[in-house]
């Protein structure tokens, strides 16, 4: 049957077929038993974008989408309003273009005056704005059901005629207030739970909203019963009567505890970032300045040294102002080093049964000078019956000298520094207490920090890095010691306070610690070590650096040695072979570890290789500027039997020379 007769049988010329074939707001199409389309209006015309002779006599599957027409769906609804008489659902459909949009449709069955089935219409419209807007609405439910299930957001109602709070679950938590206390319980009851600080702001807020009718809004802390503070976000709207008198005010409470704090850190990490930026900063300026000042003696008296002829005085006090102020930079470099060894956990400690009052007292003899020159009067009150502890000699005088240094620096001409040990319970406690600069309140807990100083402007009145009392600190601890500092304020004065856990030894240990420590005392005692002659003994120097070449040249020649150079390790080797071939070998090699191309280690190692006779016993010395603890064992394990750090001090290279030939017996002055 074709589809005009379909229709002229079922509806013959009726008017309201031609309304329905007009109207635009809704796609109206008949559809035959067979499921083809004999009708389309002009509404099925806007919403599926198909002409009339387009789509009238085919399948109506076609205005399904790809995968309901494989799964049987236009069928299935076609059956069902066969079947009940109606099929009504909301489902994807498809356009011409391809293009997806959401339909409500609802199929009728259409059946003649006997009951058969005539075919089916079909009416459906475009519901796809409010199928987004009902999928939204039901997110935004379900997110809202997780955030009040989870607790962090909590709803009140406020009868403001009555005074009466009414609150869920959540905000009696965030408040601290029992079921049986919030029992139309005032809301009274809830401000006294605010913060002190926060009430004010809250009551004021509060008044606005009433007054303004604008809306409640205030951020403000509450202290619950246990003591822990949250932070809460109110927001909430007055309602008022017809008279315009406010009646009700609803609203909700957000639990912002976790997004304050955030917050907070962000702002701390922030400020702690610019502070270290600072630090850094100024740690920069000042590590310039304090390179600089001995660069700038060194420099100036070796260029007066070098054009203008002057007496030997004069000369010897040049040569003691250049040697002083290279040795201050050598320790500040050792000190950089040791901050860069802690920093990286590599800072080592060889630990012996130590007599620290006797350490004590070496370390006030050798800083004795600097407080005489001053007019200070460095007092100590010393007992040396407090015991063992277990300590690093060197390391620990380190810290002795950091704090007795840093109390001449700080007290003035004609001040007092008193230095006291003694034994308190199972621990020994060194103090060393000055009448001096002191210390501000605010400086005392950074006093210890790397980098930071009381004063760290460019008119300050004392130099140094900062990094000394953070040494004092890190090697105290490594002891298993403690330091503290104290200080009644700027002008008052400092003490600072070592304290170390004593040991306890059997008594023949105790006698063979108790026997007199060799503690160096840096240059001044040098200056009196007498040194055996290197006369006789052929050197090999390698050292890619000219002025290192120079220095040990004339240091070894000086001793009576003779001395050959070479840049690098390829030429040291053919050196090597040379004397072996002219059958002068060379009785002591001194080698740079880093050097280019091929370093030291790489060169020990080919020299050990060789047969005995052909120089494969040659003592050698392995000189560097890598001067760890790690650095002496891998020059030790690539073949070297002594180890001396740069900047070259002549005296211990001579003294390590002459240990190794044998030579110590033969003393002279030096």
């Amino acid at each position: 049957m074709q589809p005009s007769t379909l229709l002229d049988s079922l509806f013959g010329k009726q008017p309201y077929t031609t309304l329905a074939a007009q109207i635009r707001d809704f796609a109206i199409l008949f559809i035959d038993p067979q499921g083809q389309i004999v009708s389309w209006n002009e509404g099925a015309r806007l919403l599926f974008g198909y002409e009339a002779d387009e789509v009238i006599g085919q399948p109506f599957r076609c205005l399904f989408v790809q995968e309901d027409q494989k799964s049987g769906v236009p069928e299935r609804e076609l059956q069902k309003a066969e079947t009940t008489g109606r099929a009504e659902d909301m489902r994807w459909h498809q356009r011409k273009d391809e293009s997806r949009f959401w339909a409500n449709g609802v199929t009728t069955s259409i059946h003649d005056a006997l009951g058969n089935l005539r075919g089916f219409a079909k009416i459906a419209r475009d519901d796809t704005a409010r199928k987004l807007a009902e999928d939204e609405l039901r997110d935004a439910r379900a997110r809202l059901q997780n955030i009040l299930t989870a607790g962090s957001v909590a709803t009140w109602d406020f009868d403001i005629v009555n005074n009466i709070m009414y609150p869920d679950v959540n905000l009696l938590r965030f408040f601290s207030i029992s079921p049986d206390e919030a029992n139309g319980g005032p809301f009274q009851k809830y401000i006294e739970q605010i913060h002190p600080d926060d009430k004010e702001k809250v009551n004021e807020h509060f008044t606005y909203a009433m007054e303004s009718g604008e809306p409640y809004e205030v951020e403000y802390r509450v202290i619950q019963s246990d003591g822990t503070v949250k932070w809460l976000s109110a927001r909430g709207k007055v309602e008022k009567d017809g008279q315009g008198n406010p009646v009700r005010l609803p609203g909700v409470v957000l639990d912002i505890t976790q997004r304050r704090e955030s917050e907070e850190a962000v702002l701390q990490a922030h400020q702690q970032a610019e502070q270290a930026n600072r630090i850094k900063d100024q740690f920069l300026g000042t590590l310039s300045h304090e390179l600089r000042t001995p660069l700038n003696a060194i420099l100036g008296w070796a260029n007066i040294l070098r054009l203008h002829e002057m007496d030997r005085e004069t000369q010897q006090q040049g040569l003691e102002t250049i040697e002083r102020n290279a040795r201050a930079q050598a320790q500040l470099i050792e000190d950089l080093l040791d901050v860069s060894r802690i920093l990286t956990g590599k800072m080592r400690l060889e630990l012996h049964p130590v007599e620290l009052s006797q350490l004590v007292n070496e370390a006030v003899s050798n800083v004795m000078p600097s407080a005489q020159t001053k007019g200070i009067r460095l007092g100590t009150d010393i007992d040396y019956s407090v015991g063992l502890i277990s300590g690093d000699p060197d390391r620990l005088g380190q810290v002795l000298w950091n704090l007795l240094s840093n109390a001449i620096k700080f007290t003035p001409r004609g001040g007092r520094i008193r230095v006291t040990v003694e034994r308190i319970d199972s621990s020994v406690e060194v103090r060393v207490s000055d009448n001096g600069q002191g210390m501000a309140p605010e400086f005392l807990p950074y006093v210890f920090e790397r980098f930071r100083q009381a004063d760290a402007s460019s008119t300050r009145a004392h130099g140094g890095l900062g990094i000394g009392l953070a040494l004092v600190r890190h090697l105290t601890e490594a002891h298993g010691g403690t330091v503290r500092a104290e200080s009644l304020g700027e002008g008052e004065g400092s003490t600072f306070s070592l304290c170390f856990p004593l040991v306890a030894m059997r008594p023949e240990a105790a006698e063979k610690a108790n026997a007199p420590i060799a503690i160096d005392s840096g240059l001044m005692a040098a200056r009196d070590v007498k040194l055996p002659p290197l006369s006789g003994l052929r050197i090999l120097v390698a050292d890619d650096e000219a002025d290192t070449q120079i220095l040990l040249r004339v240091v070894l020649t000086q001793r009576g040695a003779s001395v050959e150079v070479a840049g690098d390790a390829r030429t040291a080797f053919a050196h090597i072979q040379q004397s072996l071939a002219a059958a002068q070998p060379f009785d002591v090699m001194v080698s740079d570890v880093g050097m280019p191309g091929e370093d030291g280690y790489s060169l020990i190692r080919r020299v050990r290789t060789l047969e005995a006779e052909n120089g494969g016993f040659l003592p050698a010395i392995a000189l560097t500027a890598y001067a760890s603890h790690k650095d002496r064992v891998e020059a030790l394990m690539a073949g070297f039997q002594m180890h001396v750090a740069k900047p070259v001090d002549a005296l211990e290279l001579v003294a390590s020379i002459a240990s190794l030939k044998g030579r110590m017996g033969n003393l002279e002055a030096v």
